[in-house]
């Protein structure tokens, strides 16, 4: 029954204002006399009042700063391929995270710091691929300094590119 009356209030402020009870709710925050001025916004406008609401410059900043450094590496992938370098990226993703089990999440702390993982797949791939230079853009929070050990065992030298 709970459901039902849910879906009907929804379905009413849809019908009347355009919003589901969940984003109701979070528009009340905005001050008296604003409300329906914020309701015949359009969206490019409901999106500046909603970021004066809830800030989300910083969030904004790491997105754009994130495809920055993609495009930066894509660019310097590109160039050394183009002047008949081979080249073998090998990243790892925070989305791995997710189907982690509790118990590898307990041990993130050490390998964060060196992981085991990244470190035999990093040398297996030196060694198959016969790598003559490691280029490391960033360690965190998976595949860790590890990666700097592997080049270090198989006598390569390794290269840092720090961003911040």
């Amino acid at each position: 029954m709970k459901k039902v009356i849910i879906s009907e209030i929804d379905s009413f402020l849809i019908q009347q204002i355009g919003l589901t009870a969940d984003e109701f709710s979070r528009i009340v925050l905005l001050p008296q006399g604003e409300f329906s001025a914020f309701l015949k916004q359009n969206s490019t406008e409901k999106q500046k009042t909603l970021s004066k609401l809830f800030p989300s410059e910083y969030y904004t900043k790491i997105v754009e700063r994130v495809k920055t450094l993609a495009s930066e590496i894509g660019n310097e992938k590109k160039l050394l391929e183009e002047n008949g370098h081979e080249v073998f990226l090998y990243t790892r993703h925070n989305s791995e995270l997710k189907s982690m089990t509790k118990v590898q999440k307990l041990f993130l702390p050490f390998t964060t710091v060196f992981n085991l993982k990244t470190y035999r797949e990093v040398k297996k791939i030196i060694e198959e691929k016969k790598i003559d230079i490691l280029h490391v853009h960033n360690t965190l929070n998976l595949v860790s300094p590890s990666v700097y050990y592997a080049g270090f065992l198989k006598k390569i030298p390794v290269v840092q590119t720090v961003h911040n």
